[in-house]
């Protein structure tokens, strides 16, 4: 049995909102009212912050306060690497959801026209 620093059992309460936002979700008060709950309280902030210093990452928000994010510390080239494969993962993904979409509102159109019969 392994035992804990006081910093290492009070960061594993953080532990599923810091893979959510390793992960790039947006926390607020929709996705996780819970979690925002905590994200606003100035201290848990600063510790979510602290743990993140070593990954080169920071807690950022929207000007509102609305909604929370990680954002790079200092954006280096490898950082910059890691950006371009995030977007070229993004912009893969779009084309199948395009589709989709497409297909929706061609059922929609179809259902209403039938109903104008």
């Amino acid at each position: 049995m392994s035992e804990h620093t006081p910093m290492e059992r009070s960061m594993v309460e953080f532990g599923p909102l810091l893979e959510r936002l390793l992960a790039g979700e947006f926390i607020c008060a929709v996705s996780d009212e819970g979690a925002f709950r905590l994200l606003q309280d100035d201290e848990a902030r600063e510790r979510v912050d602290a743990y993140l210093r070593p990954l080169n990452r920071r807690l950022a928000s929207n000007d509102e306060g609305s909604v929370y994010f990680l954002a790079w510390r200092v954006l280096d080239e490898a950082a910059r690497e890691q950006l371009s494969r995030q977007l070229g993962e993004t912009v893969a993904s779009l084309p199948p959801l395009l589709e989709w979409l497409q297909l929706v509102q061609g059922g929609a159109g179809a259902r209403r026209a039938g109903r104008a019969r």
